[in-house]
């Protein structure tokens, strides 16, 4: 059997409006991530892709961070900025950067020694995006991202070079 949708044209600027509530993710990037925090770093970082340079780097709490993780309240990297960086973000970005249209990278922000926050840094590589958009037929409408997860956000227009 067949099943044939066609959506009227009355609707298509409400779906264009809907698009703006979600964030929008390859599943052909997501296929790339094995791990489940890889693949929420992703998602969470795929929110700013659609930002100009002149934006970035973006600033995010820890808290943010950790939300964004997935990780929960217990878990051994809250509080343990080195093992979290060395586990988990470094990882994460390699395999994103390398496997995905998105280019991450952070640097730390530290207040009185202790880290604070991340810079975070998304680019987008424009020629594997080109690909993915001739075989994967189009993108995925991914979870909404809650407002929880968009604050604390704070630009940070002093330095807009990532790493660590």
């Amino acid at each position: 059997g067949e099943i044939r949708l066609q959506l009227d044209k009355d609707l298509i600027p409400h779906i264009h409006k809907l698009k703006q509530n979600f964030t929008l993710v390859y599943l052909t990037a997501l296929k790339q991530l094995r791990s489940p925090h890889h693949a929420a770093y992703y998602q969470f970082c795929a929110q700013f892709a659609h930002y100009t340079e002149k934006m970035a780097p973006w600033r995010i709490e820890l808290s943010a961070l950790y939300e964004a993780l997935e990780l929960p309240q217990d878990s051994p990297y809250r509080g343990n900025w080195g093992t979290l960086e060395r586990d988990i973000l470094r990882p994460a970005e390699n395999r994103i950067s390398h496997q995905t249209e998105l280019i991450i990278t952070h640097r730390a922000v530290r207040f009185s020694g202790k880290v604070v926050a991340i810079l975070l840094k998304v680019e987008v590589n424009t020629d594997r995006l080109t690909a993915w958009k001739r075989e994967d037929q189009g993108l995925v409408l991914g979870k909404q991202v809650p407002k929880s997860r968009q604050l604390p956000l704070k630009l940070d227009t002093e330095n807009s070079t990532g790493g660590g």
